[in-house]
């Protein structure tokens, strides 16, 4: 009966947890390792919404802001290391700095999840040297009540492409 009952449990929490996924990579660099503090860099977007979501242009860059910031904070909250969001203006001179530029999405719907797809690199800030480089994606299947409307579909999908990049910080060193 206990072993029905955590293979139930096992199951039904396996099947709440987000889902994010590396589509292609680099294999991280061993100075990734080495790193003691990550700069997270304001979130770029070369995608765009379609015509079809019927988006204003000053609702997009405020909906810009809100994913990045979302995504920034979420990378911060997960990690084990030390991460610092950095302002527009900022300029360090040391450490790793975290970019992702997102270059895909599908907002889902009501029967669907929303996905995201990311390029993320980790460069060595004083060298340039980049570290790690890998197009991630990432879905709102574990959305919940935010996944009511596209935006928070797309926040999610973007918070589970930064769990994934944490880890990847994590497991480095």
């Amino acid at each position: 009966m206990r072993v029905i009952l955590l293979l139930t449990l096992t199951l039904l929490l396996g099947g709440c947890t987000g889902y994010s996924r590396v589509l292609e990579q680099t294999p991280p660099d061993k100075l990734l390792a080495a790193a003691k503090v990550y700069k997270v860099a304001p979130v770029s977007f070369t995608w765009t919404p379609p015509a079809d979501w019927e988006v204003t242009g000053e609702e997009w860059e405020k909906e810009r802001k809100t994913l990045s910031d979302a995504f920034r904070q979420e990378v911060k909250e997960e990690s084990r290391k030390q991460v610092d969001i950095l302002k527009l203006d900022d300029k360090p001179t040391e450490g790793v700095r975290v970019d992702c530029n997102v270059f895909a999405a599908d907002r889902g719907g009501w029967g669907s999840s929303g996905t995201i797809a990311a390029e993320v690199t980790l460069t060595d800030i004083k060298s340039g040297r980049v570290l790690y480089k890998g197009k991630l994606e990432g879905n709102s299947r574990n959305a919940g009540m935010e996944g009511k409307d596209s935006w928070g579909r797309f926040r999610v999908g973007l918070q589970n492409i930064a769990r994934e990049v944490a880890e990847i910080m994590d497991d480095a060193g």
